[in-house]
């Protein structure tokens, strides 16, 4: 059975300690790495079936593959231990020991992280990969990722990678072809300033609302529209009660996988290096699987009687795209956003 096969909502995943003599800096660290055992709490809000959910588990395979049986997690699925900035919060406290947190959700908490919800940064997952690594194969981090993570760890957590849902799709009660296609509609976006903004200056009328309302929100009509992950949206049914879906294509669904800042500093120097190996290897095969699943959701919902509009006009969407980019720039740390767009061709 693939990994694939296997998503349960909540596991106990046992890591087993570090083999590979390359991470260890020198034989005291290897004698202290191999004679304490961690048990460690991981939370995430994540919907089973969709990129994110795949890859944790590929994360958990690989820190097991480079430790010996003395780092375990215990994953909390499904938001069963508070949502997400009630996560961050735990993070920051300590009694949390790691966390999958959708970027867009905590930026109001860590602006910085405004960065991954500009619409118009990321054509493509490969984009958000040149933003965090500097090399495919090895995890080399890029300036930028190294700044984002120099401004949010003193506030108490360690950002260790970012794992993709795929882009941003709409489906609604109407066709959208083009941003002037959003004039008057009543639309559930991500809860975070910056999607706001920018859909509000498309016209649309803007209803944040948390993941889990928004079938019934859809189902009665409480909103026209939603923007989501497209995998997210096959797995939990919104074609079921909206019949029309446009690739808009212009934010990026993004979880960043966090560890407590007082967790990590516990972690001999060796498991720490495991971690980060494994995270960059399970995002690697994150970037693998994002746009397949993306494309499968799609073709899967139009099985199922939804109208997937043809050619719709992306660039219409750029003029409110450079607002909004502007108006979070100093949110976001002006410096950040350039060197990221400078390292995006943007």
């Amino acid at each position: 059975m693939s990994v694939l096969d296997r998503i349960p909502l909540r596991r106990v995943v046992l890591a087993i300690a570090l083999v590979l003599a390359g991470l260890l800096a020198d034989g005291s660290t290897a004698s202290a790495a191999h004679s304490k055992t961690f048990t460690l709490r991981l939370a995430d809000n994540t919907v089973a079936g969709t990129p994110g959910e795949f890859s944790l588990q590929v994360f958990f395979q690989n820190v097991a593959s480079l430790t010996g049986g003395h780092v375990r997690i215990t994953e909390y699925s499904g938001g069963v231990l508070g949502n997400e900035a009630s996560e961050l919060t735990q993070l920051q406290l300590g009694t949390l020991d790691s966390s999958m947190i959708s970027t867009s959700a905590i930026t109001s908490q860590l602006p910085v992280l405004g960065l991954f919800s500009l619409p118009g940064l990321f054509p493509s997952d490969q984009a958000v990969k040149r933003l965090i690594y500097n090399k495919g194969t090895k995890a080399v981090y890029t300036p930028v990722w190294n700044a984002i993570s120099k401004k949010v760890t003193p506030d108490g957590v360690v950002p260790i990678t970012i794992f993709s849902e795929g882009p941003s799709v709409l489906i609604a009660d109407r066709p959208v072809a083009s941003a002037s296609d959003m004039k008057g509609l009543k639309l559930r976006t991500l809860t975070d300033t910056v999607s706001t903004a920018f859909f509000g200056l498309t016209g649309a009328i803007v209803v944040p609302l948390p993941y889990p309302q928004v079938y019934t929100a859809l189902q009665q009509h409480l909103v026209d529209g939603a923007v989501a992950g497209a995998a997210a949206m096959q797995t939990s049914s919104f074609y079921q009660v909206a019949k029309y879906l446009s690739q808009i294509d212009q934010q990026y669904q993004l979880d960043l996988l966090f560890f407590s800042k007082k967790t990590w500093s516990r972690l001999p120097v060796a498991y720490q290096a495991a971690i980060r190996t494994a995270a960059q290897r399970a995002t690697i095969y994150d970037w693998k699987i994002a746009d397949h699943n993306t494309a499968k959701a799609i073709a899967q919902m139009a099985a199922e009687g939804v109208t997937v509009t043809p050619n719709v006009d992306v660039r219409s969407f750029s003029a409110a795209s450079a607002t909004v980019r502007t108006q979070f720039a100093s949110a976001v740390g002006a410096s950040i956003l350039a060197a990221a767009e400078k390292l995006l061709g943007i």
